[in-house]
């Protein structure tokens, strides 16, 4: 009997251990999509809204249209953490890095503060949006994609 129980445990830790390797959650998962929330370092942070406009300043984009990336960011450290959309935002498409056009290069986060971001980039129409998010430890980045 004590060896029936012990192989049914077994099989079943196994088979626990496979779907935790199959399925990417937690501290191993690295991309995140619209309304999932990701926690880096100092960060929690979760693409909240994606949208396109043809304008935006009243100016008409160069390339087909503007994008409009909006997080939510939230300071879990007790320090103040700065936000750099040149340093913490990472957006290319084909090996063409954009800039951020919503010219918010820096934001201070207080302690525990929750902010709601936007990145604009002017770029061209695709199906799928990918950007990557850097903590501040170079190590240490995630991407959001959109669909």
């Amino acid at each position: 009997m004590f060896n029936k129980i012990f192989k049914v445990l077994c099989l079943s830790f196994g088979i626990f251990l496979l779907v935790g390797c199959n399925e990417e959650t937690g501290p191993n998962k690295t991309e995140f999509f619209l309304n999932e929330e990701a926690t880096i370092d100092n960060y929690t942070i979760s693409l909240n809204d994606v949208f396109t406009s043809n304008h935006f300043q009243d100016v008409t984009p160069e390339n087909e249209t503007y994008l409009t990336l909006e997080f939510k960011i939230t300071n879990n450290s007790n320090e103040q953490q700065v936000l750099d959309s040149n340093k913490n935002f990472d957006f290319k498409i084909n090996d063409k890095r954009y800039t951020d056009l919503n010219h918010n290069k820096t934001l201070t986060l207080e302690p525990n503060e929750t902010v709601m971001y936007q990145v604009v980039y002017d770029v061209p129409e695709e199906d799928s949006y990918s950007l990557i998010f850097y903590s501040g430890v170079v190590s240490n980045n995630i991407r959001f994609t959109t669909k």
